[in-house]
């Protein structure tokens, strides 16, 4: 039976499987509470954890450390520059589905923040449809105490559905979208590539060393609930179980990411950073970053991609020197690669007032692009031998 059917049902009155719902006042084996507001009522789950608390190899008072400088480089974000984590709010929802509209409902929210000496969790809650306005409500309010949001995939799902159904249900939202970390978004940049997907429970075991055991898959969520309306509440447990891991890891992944912007990481993860600060403007800072990975002994394809990057600022700030001996540097890194011979005949040419030894890296440049060609690269290259040999001429310099 579908949502909208058991729903319809419901409203009706109807005997049949959704009836039970008024059967269960509570979650078998959770303890919770239930609050009743003038719009109705719903459940609560709380819990607390202390500051030190680890969640995998991560404590929890590690986000707490952070500069917001470096969360709001990893995040790309200027508004987070100002915002630390003790400010946030930790936010995952539990819906009946994923496609969003007034065919999906969020059954369970899940919120966490620091206060005092203690990570608190909370979980708000409806037993049935009838509950949802007062528990919106109640979330809503809530959610006016904070200044910033953190979550994963939020900016485009939690947050749309939240909002979708407050509106629905005639509720002005609050929730404090002004200050959004989304780290769906910035694992993504900053570990793409390195780990085989970029789903929450890849990167909390990947960089957090959190590995769930015996978790009930979000996909069995919405079936759990549907269970628990007609009366069959064994999962629901399960179901706030794992919400609460979604939320621990949230805190966790941002200290990851954090520690990242400033600047602790592996090498991977340090080239990302300089290449977020060059973005930024912060050029000098950048350039430190890439030489040293140009220089340690970083995974050569790390030391090719800092070279890389590294040339570019060195001419934009005027040092046309280094910038050709990164190029030079990068020519021995990656024989196959063109890039380099071009900027370097570009420099002969141009800085150094050398036609000749331009032509002749030009011509070695058209060796190595006709063994894999690209016509535009060609062209270009072709077009650039004949200049230089007109030049080589004039100059006396050339065949």
């Amino acid at each position: 039976m579908n949502l909208k059917r058991q729903l319809r049902r419901m409203k009706s009155g109807a005997k049949g499987p959704s009836a039970k719902s008024a059967c269960l006042v509570g979650i078998p084996g959770l303890e919770t509470r239930e609050v009743a507001r003038e719009e109705g009522a719903f459940l609560l789950h709380d819990e607390r954890f202390p500051r030190d608390h680890r969640h995998g190899d991560v404590r929890l008072a590690e986000a707490l450390a952070l500069a917001p400088e470096a969360i709001s480089l990893v995040a790309v974000d200027e508004s987070l520059a100002t915002l630390t984590l003790d400010q946030v709010v930790y936010l995952d929802t539990e819906t009946t589905g994923l496609a969003g509209g007034a065919g999906t409902y969020v059954f369970l929210v899940g919120v966490g923040w620091f206060e005092g000496d203690a990570f608190r969790l909370r979980q708000f809650y409806m037993r049935d449809h009838r509950e949802e306005r007062a528990m919106m409500a109640a979330l809503n309010d809530f959610l006016t105490g904070f200044a910033g949001l953190v979550t994963f995939h939020g900016k485009s799902f939690d947050v749309p559905r939240i909002r979708d159904r407050m509106l629905a249900l005639h509720v002005e939202p609050t929730l404090p979208v002004d200050h959004h970390l989304d780290l769906c978004i910035v694992g993504r940049r900053l570990w793409k590539g390195k780990h085989p997907d970029g789903r929450l429970q890849t990167l909390e075991a990947a960089e957090c060393g959190f590995h769930r055991t015996d978790d009930l898959p979000g996909a069995e969520c919405p079936e759990a609930w549907f269970a628990y309306l007609r009366g069959e509440g064994e999962r629901m447990a399960r179901v706030f179980e794992h919400n609460r891991d979604d939320i621990l890891s949230l805190v966790t992944l941002a200290a990851r990411v954090g520690q990242v912007g400033e600047g602790r990481g592996e090498s991977r993860e340090r080239l990302v950073r300089a290449k977020l600060l060059a973005g930024r403007g912060d050029g000098l800072e950048a350039e430190e970053v890439l030489r040293d990975l140009a220089r340690r002994p970083a995974p050569a394809w790390v030391r090719r991609h800092a070279l890389r990057e590294l040339a570019p600022l060195l001419r934009r700030r005027g040092a046309t020197e280094d910038a050709a001996a990164c190029w030079t540097a990068l020519r021995r890194e990656d024989p196959a690669d063109v890039t380099p011979l071009v900027e370097i005949a570009k420099h002969l040419e141009h800085r150094r007032r050398d036609p000749s030894a331009a032509l002749e890296i030009t011509e070695e440049a058209l060796r190595r692009a006709a063994v894999a060609p690209r016509t535009s690269l060609l062209e270009e290259l072709e077009h650039r031998k004949r200049r230089l040999l007109r030049k080589a001429k004039r100059e006396g310099g050339g065949p």
